[in-house]
């Protein structure tokens, strides 16, 4: 829906730019390109970050149910759980425990599966 949406904002800026500025074609049309290309770039940088998100509160929730996930930190995959890590939220990483063999270690969430 929002796609439609913003193909009627794009198409109603371009006749605004046709029937209320002395502008020559050429000019308005590279005027519409460029919007259209900004919202394109905009919609897909929002897509993957959406993706991301859901990555992370993924991991985040199997994390705090108590899974162990498997994550890569230096091509070496290191098995993250509760015991042994802690999760910082805002950094969204796990760093590891003082009692644990992964003390201090930080590895980001990004790279967890």
């Amino acid at each position: 829906m929002s796609y439609l949406i913003g193909a009627l904002l794009i198409l109603g800026f371009f006749a605004f730019l046709h029937f209320a500025t002395e502008l020559e074609f050429k000019k308005k049309i590279i005027i519409t390109v460029t919007l259209l290309a900004v919202v394109i770039f905009a919609t897909i940088y929002n897509k993957s970050k959406k993706t991301d998100q859901l990555h992370i509160e993924k991991i985040q929730l199997e994390y705090s149910q108590g899974k162990t996930l498997q994550c890569l930190s230096n091509t070496q995959e290191i098995d993250i759980n509760k015991s042994a890590f802690s999760y910082s939220v805002g950094t969204q990483t796990f760093i590891g425990r003082k009692e644990s063999k992964h003390f201090n270690l930080m590895i980001n969430a990004r790279a967890c599966q």
